[in-house]
Order: structure tokens, then C-alpha cells, then sequence
């Protein structure tokens, strides 16, 4: 304790740094914003912070449909971590969404907006879903509490085979 005391001491006199003692420096440019909306750091563990960036509209763009799963090969089976994304629902595991909002928020990620359904429950239901650069990865709720999905190419959905 008495040395933690004579090194903050010393600090104060600036021979040694404890804490922030050092003198004022000339003030400092603020940080550029962040370009990419995975950079974005995320406020609550189940709400990311994005902002909107073009106008919103009622159906998912044609580049986020289709049917993703956790890997490639449980494309083929039955599988809990699928997630099917048509023009105005999603759909995973036991829940289901209808689109009420799409909005773009950054490249290559939209915001949606809409009314879940689990059993016979319903409840408002929000995140965000973003495309890799080949639109072969979809990440939901970008940030450490993610989850990537990949793209299953299966004739079940239209243009997957383009893919």
C-alpha cells in the first residue's frame, strides 16, 4: 500500500506515470465514425446500434432470400440452425416472422422489423441481417452475440442455383 502511495507520489512530481497525471496535450481530432456496421459497437447484448441509411420498404431485397444454415453440409439434413428468408418472412427453428420494415443500413445489411410467432405467442421482433461482400454468408445480429449462416444451394428457393 505504502508503495502504490510513493508511486502515485512520484507520479504527481512526473517522474513516474501513475494514472493520468501527464500535462494537457493539444486536444485531439475526433475519431472517424465507423464505416462498416460490424464496426459498430453494440450497446445491449440483444439490440444492435445501427442507424438507418436509405428508405424503408416492406419486402427483403432479393439478395437476402433464400435458405441459410449453420454449415454447408447441414444444408442437406434437417437442422435447428436453418433459417429460411423469403420476400416478407423469416423463418427459424420454431419461429416465424412477418416482415413489417426493411430498411437499409449499411453495405450489404438491412434492418427488419416484424411480428414474431412462436406456438401461440406473438411479439414485436427486430434485428439486423448482413451480407458478406459474395453473398454467400449471412450474419444476423452482427456483433460477438451473432450468428453466420451460410447459403444452402438447393433448388428449393429460386436463384439458388445462380449462386
Amino acid at each position: 500500500m505504502r508503495v502504490l502511495a510513493a508511486l502515485c507520489v512520484l507520479g504527481l512530481l512526473g517522474l513516474v506515470g501513475c494514472g493520468d497525471h501527464a500535462a494537457p496535450t493539444a486536444a485531439k481530432a475526433p475519431a472517424a465514425a465507423p464505416t462498416t456496421p460490424s464496426a459498430i459497437p453494440r450497446p445491449m447484448p440483444l439490440e444492435p446500434a445501427w442507424n438507418a441509411t436509405g428508405p424503408t420498404q416492406t419486402t427483403i431485397p432479393e439478395a437476402f432470400r433464400g435458405r441459410w444454415d449453420a454449415t454447408a453440409e447441414s444444408c442437406d439434413e434437417i437442422s435447428d440452425a436453418e433459417l429460411k428468408v423469403t420476400d416478407r418472412t423469416l423463418s427459424l427453428w420454431e419461429v416465424g416472422v412477418d416482415v413489417r420494415a426493411v430498411t437499409p443500413v449499411g453495405a450489404n445489411a438491412i434492418r427488419i422489423e416484424g411480428t414474431g410467432h412462436e406456438e401461440e405467442e406473438s411479439f414485436n421482433w427486430s434485428n439486423v441481417l448482413q451480407l458478406s461482400p459474395d453473398r454467400s454468408v449471412l450474419t444476423m445480429n452482427p456483433g460477438p452475440r451473432g450468428f453466420v449462416r451460410v447459403r444452402c444451394l438447393t433448388p428449393d428457393f429460386p436463384g439458388a442455383e445462380k449462386r
